[in-house]
């Protein structure tokens, strides 16, 4: 076991273009071990203390000396794992690693991000059928509600769990589940179906399925595991398109902001329709719906980089500024204005805990694009 101090010296070393080969060496022997002892789960405490380099050496070993090519070869296991370390990567291929900032560390010399905004804490939100809305605070304790033939309550983890009564003393009614910025939430359907909500997001659902199918609506971007019933197919509408399932795990991203509302399934099989057109995926595949009825798919799609958000994180795989910039306005409830075209491209898993100054600093400190926070806008230039 190498010494952390040791380990930090021949770092700094390695970063200068200082260091023997035998210390370049063991200082890339030694982050391939530590990224093998890893796993896909996202640590943010974790410290991370790679130089550039070290990343940029990692490409090439891995076949990827230029990362604006996406290579059949891709490990994405390892790219998680990679990313679990805080990395972000410009398009110009400069690199950097992230540490937690300290109080007052560093942000004093940059006053365009100093004055950005604490996160505030929101809170989801339930409207009843008779149109009484519910906050969802997280409170424990509460008294079950009845609401048709299904009983619902808020779990210790703050998930709202739905249980059929199967009395028959009343018919279905609908409820609506909505999340604002920068929050999510984890709601349990009567059939046991599990479902999840990002950030500015709703869904619509009956508190009974009583009929041949189980219909919900949604807005924004929701993860699904579907209870298996083929007698009863489970039906996702959005503004877009209907997706069918019988069983499965996928995730709908259906933001209006977003050019296409998106399907990505990870375990059974989807149909998506569009009118009269229809697309099945398998496993890995991913089907993109346009405002004038195209229907793309991706055959290979990096489902970390679509479920990084159910992780608490932005998994950035070549994305461009604009995209990133999308899912952190919702993140952090920020209006963001550009000045002039942006090229910039990302790489990297950065957590969703950080505050807003930290992540434009570290976006940044990549000199692809320029970043200025006041109060709740950002204004973003090259």
């Amino acid at each position: 076991m190498l010494k952390e101090e040791f380990i930090r010296e021949t770092l700094q070393r390695y970063h200068a273009g200082n260091c023997s080969p035998e210390e370049r060496q063991i200082i890339e022997d030694w982050y391939q071990e530590r990224l093998n002892q890893s796993d896909w789960d996202f640590m943010p405490a974790e410290e991370p203390i790679i130089g550039a380099k070290i990343k940029n050496n990692i490409y090439r070993k891995l076949q990827l000396a230029d990362p604006g090519t996406q290579s059949k070869g891709i490990n994405h296991r390892w790219f998680l794992i990679a990313g679990a370390a805080a990395i972000l990567v410009c398009a110009v291929t400069a690199a950097f690693y992230f540490k937690p900032l300290q109080s007052g560390d560093r942000l004093a010399n940059k006053p365009e991000l100093a004055k950005g905004l604490t996160k505030v804490q929101r809170h989801a939100t339930l409207t009843l059928a008779n149109g009484e809305i519910l906050l969802l605070n997280g409170a424990t304790g509460t008294q079950p509600l009845r609401q048709g033939d299904a009983e619902v309550k808020q779990t210790e983890k703050g998930r709202l769990s739905y249980h059929g009564l199967n009395d028959g003393k009343a018919s279905p009614v609908y409820n609506t589940l909505t999340t604002p910025r920068g929050t999510t939430y984890e709601l349990q359907l009567p059939d046991g179906t599990k479902i999840w909500l990002n950030a500015a997001s709703s869904i619509t659902y009956p508190t009974a399925f009583s009929g041949p199918s189980r219909t919900v609506s949604v807005t924004g971007e929701v993860y699904f595991e579907v209870m298996p019933n083929a007698a009863k197919p489970f039906l996702v509408k959005t503004a877009a398109a209907t997706v069918e399932v019988l069983g499965t795990h996928f995730n709908v991203n259906a933001y209006q902001d977003e050019p296409a509302m998106k399907t990505t399934l990870l375990e059974g099989k989807v149909k998506v329709t569009q009118n009269q057109k229809s697309q099945v995926l398998a496993p890995g595949e991913q089907a993109s719906v346009y405002p004038e009825g195209t229907i793309t798919l991706l055959k290979d799609v990096n489902e970390a980089q679509v479920m990084g958000w159910k992780k608490g994180v932005f998994v950035l795989d070549k994305v461009d500024v604009y995209t990133l910039m999308r899912q952190v306005a919702r993140w952090y409830d920020l209006e963001v204005i550009y000045k002039g075209k942006i090229t910039a491209h990302y790489w990297g898993v950065v957590s969703q805990e950080i505050p807003p100054q930290q992540l434009f600093q570290m976006l940044e400190s990549t000199g692809a694009a320029h970043f200025k926070l006041d109060g709740n806008k950002v204004i973003v230039s090259q």
